[in-house]
Order: structure tokens, then C-alpha cells, then sequence
């Protein structure tokens, strides 16, 4: 018996595709990492919790959801943490002390931190932004200056 090192060579060879190979972390996997992470976001998920939801070493886990995300598991926690606060911030008065806690995040400055390395701009500033804009006004509020349209 020849063992092969590189297992999507020895399928390759072996006339199996090799999406049958990535099929053991396929899309049904994938949805109950994200489901797991969605339901308990505001906990502190563990890695190893994540890994037992479906039977794989941290490792493992973490290798394929890279590989198939192409984000690590931990960015993509803490996006959907940053968009839920967001959500938060535009539709709720709740402090920033309080959204931090329901969205997962150790304390304010944790949250501040992530939400202005992912969306450029600090919690309160993103408030104060969303309280201050008005709506769009109807109709055709744009000119011509020098063959440049502005539009409002």
C-alpha cells in the first residue's frame, strides 16, 4: 500500500474531484459554525465549543474555514460582533457600554478598538453621524459645474 502525503494529489490521481475531498467541511459545516456563532455571539465563544459543534479538531477548523472563508474564524467573529453593534448604534439609544456587552465584546474600548479598524470611524462618531443625517429630499437636486454632475 502507497500512502500518499498530499491527499488532493492521491484523488486527483484517484479520478475523484477534488470538491469531494473539501466536502468533509462543506457547506453544511459551514452553516452551523455560522449558526453556532450567530445564536451565542454575545458570549465568549470558544474555539473548542465551535470545533465539538461539528466533530473537528480547533486546528482543523480553524485550517478550513480560512481556506473556504478566506477570513480567519476570529476576524469573522468579530465582524459580525462590529455589525451587530452597528445595528445597534442606528437603531437603539442603548450606552456604547451596553452595546459592547450585547454584542460580545469585553468592555467599550474592546468594541471602539474593532468597530474603527473595521469600519474606519469610532462607535459615538458613527452615532452622531447616523443621528445627524437627514434623508434624501425628493426629486432632482443636482447641477452642472464645469461638465461635472453634482448630485444631492
Amino acid at each position: 500500500m502507497i500512502i500518499k502525503t498530499n491527499r488532493n494529489q492521491y484523488y486527483s490521481d484517484c479520478g475523484i474531484e477534488q470538491k469531494n475531498y473539501e466536502g468533509r467541511f462543506g457547506l453544511h459545516s459551514l452553516k452551523l459554525v455560522l449558526k453556532y456563532i450567530d445564536l451565542y455571539l454575545e458570549q465568549d465563544l470558544k474555539l473548542a465549543e465551535l470545533a465539538q459543534q461539528i466533530n473537528f479538531s480547533r486546528s482543523y477548523l480553524c485550517y478550513r474555514f480560512k481556506q473556504t472563508t478566506g477570513i480567519s474564524l476570529h476576524q469573522y467573529i468579530i465582524r459580525q460582533r462590529v455589525y451587530r453593534a452597528k445595528g445597534l448604534l442606528e437603531s437603539s439609544s442603548m450606552s456604547l457600554s451596553e452595546i459592547a456587552l450585547c454584542c460580545g465584546f469585553y468592555n467599550h474600548s474592546h468594541l471602539t478598538r474593532a468597530f474603527k479598524r473595521l469600519l474606519g470611524v469610532s462607535p459615538s462618531a458613527f452615532r452622531v453621524r447616523m443621528t445627524n443625517t437627514m434623508p434624501a429630499p425628493e426629486g432632482d437636486w443636482s447641477y452642472t459645474v464645469d461638465s461635472t454632475t453634482i448630485a444631492f
